[in-house]
């Protein structure tokens, strides 16, 4: 399995930072950025790239 790209860690880490100090859940921040969980989940582990959501999803 290849590694991500550094700053996809990079942007997940600060992702969750700022995720975790506004006392927000993983659920939460889904809900209100129209994302899943799970790509909450990967975007924090850098897994997959941190995106805004694209047009036509969201508010």
């Amino acid at each position: 399995m290849t590694q991500s790209p550094p700053m996809w860690r990079f942007s997940g880490n600060q992702l969750k930072r700022w995720r975790t100090k506004a006392n927000v859940s993983r659920e939460e921040l889904a809900a209100a950025s129209n994302y899943s969980p799970d790509t909450i989940k990967a975007m924090e582990q850098g897994v997959r790239m941190p995106t805004p959501p694209s047009p036509g999803r969201g508010r």
